[in-house]
């Protein structure tokens, strides 16, 4: 069995957006919502979850990161219950808290 490693990525030195979502009842973290973030040089999708794998767990914060170039067009929202909330050109390298 070899030794556990830790790696550092270098080479990205981006933009990033986080996102936490917020909703009323039994779901209060919007588990389960789907987010695509679009870009000009195409779109990046997340989900929002908490369960990665065996006993571990994920926080329900999202990040996206893109080039230091780009900023994002627009912020579509899929929430658990089916309905869509759009944001209009997020500024990058924030936490962006989204209730519904």
């Amino acid at each position: 069995m070899a030794p556990a490693q830790a790696f550092e990525n270098r080479l990205c030195g981006g933009n990033s957006l986080q996102l936490q979502l917020s909703q009323l009842g039994p779901n209060p973290n919007a588990i389960g919502a789907k987010l695509e973030l679009k870009v000009p040089a195409g779109s990046q999708y997340r989900d929002v979850h908490v369960v990665s794998g065996h006993i571990s767990s994920d926080a329900p914060r999202v990040h996206f990161s893109f080039a230091r170039d780009l900023s994002p067009t627009e912020l579509i929202i899929h929430w658990p219950d089916g309905t869509q909330s759009t944001v209009a050109a997020p500024a990058p390298n924030q936490i962006l808290e989204v209730t519904r």
